[in-house]
């Protein structure tokens, strides 16, 4: 997913809303899709254009990183796992 659309964000709007992490484990930072112009954000099987869209993301949407930024194609890419438990 490209991280240019996503903003960081706080907290979910409603506790249990992702996934949640032991004390044992640090906590994931959650980001909420934004500024996409009303297109969406896309979220990718794979680091690429070219990969399956298993969604596409409406502006508001909390999605919770599951790793770090990698540059793939030229682009940064996250891992992303949403409330709805699609990971891409």
């Amino acid at each position: 997913m490209d991280s240019a659309r996503l903003g960081q964000a706080g907290p979910p709007a409603s506790p249990g809303e992702l996934a949640t992490n032991s004390p044992e484990e640090p906590a994931l930072p959650t980001f909420r899709i934004a500024n996409t112009g009303g297109e969406g954000a896309r979220l990718r099987s794979e680091p690429s254009t070219a990969a399956e869209a298993v969604a596409v993301l409406p502006d508001g949407t909390m999605v919770q990183a599951l790793g770090p930024e990698q540059d793939a194609g030229g682009q940064l890419w996250r891992p992303l796992r949403t409330a709805d438990r699609q990971e891409g």
